[in-house]
């Protein structure tokens, strides 16, 4: 990782103009993805998106980037996974 040049008056300058920082897009990001495997499982009855699904490659690789996360949550390592998104995949029976 490369030493920030962030100051704290810096990032103040970005809260006041309502910066979206970038940790709030993946969220948005996240919850945008998440939406589709709601559909998709809507259509299919399951969550078990193939990798190279033809459709939506996007959504394929996203639900093994989730099963991945998941899968280092579990394992103690660092993960992208929360709480919070760990209790919407489980809402919708995601194996």
């Amino acid at each position: 990782n490369k030493p920030s040049r962030m100051t704290a008056d810096r990032a103040q300058l970005l809260d006041d103009i309502d910066f979206e920082w970038r940790h709030e897009r993946n969220d948005v990001l996240w919850h945008r993805q998440y939406e589709v495997l709601k559909a998709f499982k809507a259509r299919t009855g399951h969550c078990r998106v193939p990798l190279k699904f033809e459709e939506n490659q996007a959504l394929g690789y996203w639900v093994k980037k989730q099963r991945d996360m998941y899968a280092r949550m579990k394992a103690n390592k660092k993960s992208s996974m929360t709480g919070e998104r760990l209790q919407l995949l489980e809402a919708i029976s995601f194996d």
